[in-house]
């Protein structure tokens, strides 16, 4: 769609496109483009302050274009930032659109407020000037001046406003306040096309093939409670202990307490029963779908919420692979729960089949003990940040290499691949065992080692 292009596509063919994702990274030859070549774009032209708090101090700047962060904005420790780092919207390959207002930057003057055109709005002397194959043409407001600018030069309209800018230079030049009063319509149209775009989201969400639940719906015979196993923790409920530490037996365990605690109504311990999980929402990532992310602060430690679904076998969850296969799907959200048993999310489940996966997680999954019966949930790895999404890794498990899912968490240590690489498990078991032999004083020994 028109309004889905991001600018700078290029049109190579009638029905082939290139967008400036794959011109940065060097997947086409420019030469080929017919384009005059010039010096490749400088450094980002970074801004003062951070897109997150609209506060300054020490930031942390993007490769990949003008926006900078406080480090503990976006979860990097400031004792060792990355030599190289991108933001969501570099990793995400998100692009500013046709028709988005955006600030602009030229040489040493100020960022100004520019109207990212069509091709359609261009003359033809303009069309023909010089220009990279990442640039978009843009309008200045306040004037009829047009330029050729990239993402190096260009920040979207609310990182910069968010910070203030366009208050404190307002009154320095009328040219700018006439650019900002000429811009303001331009703007309400975006939000509104921005808002329109959030709610068709939202009707998706609400309307997504799923059922929401609460707790685990058997479509097998519910195992019963083992009666001989019993667990019962030592805490006594005085001088702190309340079950809330790893010295709890249960705990340790990962049992749930029952009614019969010693800390009694200060045990800490049943969570699962209380449905003590965190306030949660879902959102739009930029590149993987759906994502859940947490409304507050959650402790390493802390249960953020349960995972539930369909509890089935293994001819069932067979039976399920099989169709999933056949209509080439490629979301799945299988995890086991015992030997024989596993919680399929894919039709009937809450919030937590949202949660994406990533090389690097915040979360992990835990298997406890609720009343002798098995169950599931995302426990914090680490502390959680308001507004910070949520993942866990999915250690999913392929067959063929040809059906690997691509990983997009962005994370430092991401493999590229959602699991294990199959064609490196198949080398190192096709690989030949050397033979070690160690001699001792009576006799002889051999020891086999890959």
């Amino acid at each position: 769609h028109f309004k889905c292009a991001p600018a700078g596509l290029l049109q190579v063919h009638m029905n082939h496109f290139i967008c400036g994702r794959h011109v940065l990274r060097r997947e086409i030859n420019l030469d080929r483009l017919q384009f005059p070549r010039q010096a490749s774009p400088k450094a980002p032209r970074s801004i003062n302050s951070c897109v997150a708090c609209g506060n300054g101090g020490q930031l942390l700047c993007c490769d990949g274009c003008p926006a900078v962060y406080h480090p503990r904005c976006v979860g990097v420790s400031e004792d060792a930032t990355p030599e190289q780092w991108y933001c969501e919207n570099c990793l995400g390959g998100r692009f500013p659109l046709v028709g988005d207002v955006v600030w602009v930057k030229l040489g040493t003057y100020r960022w100004w407020p520019a109207l990212i055109c069509s091709d359609a709005e261009l003359t033809v002397p303009f069309k023909s000037s010089p220009r990279l194959p990442i640039d978009f043409p843009v309008k200045f407001f306040g004037s009829n001046n047009f330029c050729w600018i990239n993402i190096f030069s260009a920040i979207s309209w609310s990182s910069l406003d968010q910070t203030g800018h366009a208050k404190a230079r307002m009154a320095l030049q009328k040219a700018f306040v006439a650019a900002l009063e000429e811009a303001q319509p331009f703007i309400q149209e975006m939000r509104s096309r921005e808002t329109q775009r959030e709610e068709e989201y939202a009707k998706r969400l609400k309307h997504t093939d799923f059922k929401r639940i609460f707790c685990n719906n058997y479509c097998v015979p519910r195992p019963r409670p083992d009666g001989n196993a019993c667990y019962r923790c030592h805490c006594s409920g005085k001088r702190g202990e309340d079950c809330s530490s790893s010295d709890c037996l249960c705990r340790g365990l990962q049992v749930e307490c029952d009614k019969e605690c010693p800390a009694g109504t200060v045990c800490k311990n049943r969570r699962f029963k209380q449905r003590a999980y965190c306030k949660v929402e879902v959102f739009r990532t930029s590149c993987r779908g759906f994502g859940l992310r947490c409304k507050d602060n959650v402790q390493a430690g802390a249960l953020v919420i349960e995972y539930v679904g369909e509890v089935i076998d293994d001819k069932e969850v067979n039976h399920r692979l099989n169709l999933g296969v056949n209509r080439n799907s490629s979301n799945w959200y299988i995890i086991r729960l015992t030997d024989d048993l596993y919680v399929d999310a894919e039709r009937k489940a809450n919030l937590a089949r949202f949660i994406n996966h990533s090389c690097e997680p915040n979360c992990e999954v835990q298997k406890w003990l609720v009343s002798g019966i098995p169950r599931l949930g995302i426990f914090a790895l680490r502390t959680i940040k308001s507004g910070e999404e949520l993942t866990f890794n999915y250690h999913f498990k392929s067959f063929q290499a040809k059906s690997q899912m691509e990983c997009r968490c962005g994370s430092r240590k991401c493999r590229g691949f959602i699991g294990p690489n199959i064609e490196t498990e198949r080398r190192l078991r096709k690989a030949p065992l050397k033979g070690k032999r160690l001699f001792g004083s009576d006799e002889q020994k051999e020891e086999t080692v890959c």
